[in-house]
């Protein structure tokens, strides 16, 4: 479950050398929008390559538990489908992992990166391999790539739906009372306003997702140290987010593990974000948090943005991946530039 902690560094890099030399399709002719569930890969090959070591390592590796929930999840679902069964109405998948092997090969392995081939916003890759050890050698190399594409573009595609979809009493409050924008989907109300705190949620009988915003007054570096983000995230949510009981409020779980990362939000700002749980203080709730933690060096301040979820008898991957991705619709400055992350630091 440590995903992107150690290789993403070098390659994002290898990503970003890919999309510029391996003639990227960037239109596709049907227009179609991509399919499949969310996070969720294809793989495309024989079933004797899928039943052998090589399928075993795709699904060891992209089947692992995801950091930050509090039952074992995978990160993605995997499925396969041989090449003849791979149909026109399964070409518009989202992510798709194509092998084949070539015993012609000069080399160990070859890579093709294909964005936008038969869906408007897929990614796949196809990997010719000479034999098994050159599928491995490849997978051992860029495997952290190929995961941190999947999930990026799963994070961007629904940025763009909910910017699409954005309750307009919610974007035009933010706008208008703390100069950001912030798009929540329909569903989402504001449930606390406060002087400087806004707490959003959507709500059903059988879950909750919150998003909750705060601004403070930039001093110094140390606010962003791993230690002071945590204090301040706690401290605020126990101030306005009262539990069920007397004497119960929001915090952050400390028992559990915290994952910091230091990265450059749109290209910009620098940022940190936090992964962990959150529980409340005298009660048995808790759940998955994720909080983008981002420095507004035009306006003095930084900006606390943070997603959870409480969904006691559900699995909860997916309503994190959403939360996620409302708190990254988060907007400074110049309406429309686009957004892309990048990690600088995911050491610390």
């Amino acid at each position: 479950g440590k995903i992107m902690k150690k290789y993403i560094v070098r390659c994002l890099y290898f990503l970003l050398f890919l999309f510029s030399a391996a003639g990227c399709n960037i239109k596709n002719q049907w227009g179609n929008p991509v399919g499949g569930a969310l996070n969720e890969i294809l793989v495309v090959t024989d079933e004797a390559i899928w039943k052998g070591g090589i399928g075993d390592s795709i699904k060891a590796f992209f089947c692992q538990p995801m950091f930050g929930l509090p039952q074992p999840e995978p990160i993605f679902k995997v499925i396969s489908v041989s090449k003849e069964y791979f149909v026109r109405s399964l070409k518009s998948h989202r992510a798709i992992l194509k092998i084949d092997v070539d015993v012609s090969l000069d080399t160990a392995y070859a890579v093709s990166v294909l964005k936008n081939t038969w869906a408007t916003g897929q990614n796949m890759f196809e990997i010719r391999i000479k034999d098994s050890l050159g599928f491995q050698a490849f997978f051992e190399k860029y495997r952290y790539s190929l995961i941190s594409l999947f999930l990026d573009a799963e994070k961007k595609r629904l940025v763009r739906l909910y910017r699409m979809n954005a309750d307009t009493t919610i974007f035009r409050h933010m706008k208008q009372k703390y100069d950001v924008e912030l798009s929540a989907p329909s569903g989402y109300y504001i449930r606390k306003d406060s002087a400087d705190f806004v707490w959003m949620s959507l709500e059903t009988v059988r879950n909750s997702r919150g998003v909750v915003f705060f601004q403070k007054e930039y001093v110094d570096e140390k606010q962003f140290d791993k230690q002071d983000i945590i204090r301040t995230l706690s401290r605020e949510l126990s101030r306005h987010i009262p539990g069920p009981r007397a004497g119960s409020y929001m915090i952050l779980d400390t028992v559990t593990p915290i994952m910091v990362e230091h990265f450059t939000y749109d290209r910009k700002y620098y940022a940190m974000n936090l992964r962990g749980m959150w529980t409340v203080h005298n009660d048995f709730m808790g759940g998955p948090a994720t909080a983008n933690i981002v420095l507004d060096t035009e306006k003095g301040r930084i900006l606390y943005v943070m997603g959870y979820v409480y969904a006691p008898d559900e699995k909860k991957r997916n309503y994190l991946h959403q939360v996620n991705s409302v708190v990254n619709t988060l907007e400074l400055g110049e309406k429309g530039k686009k957004k892309e992350r990048t990690i600088e630091n995911p050491e610390k």
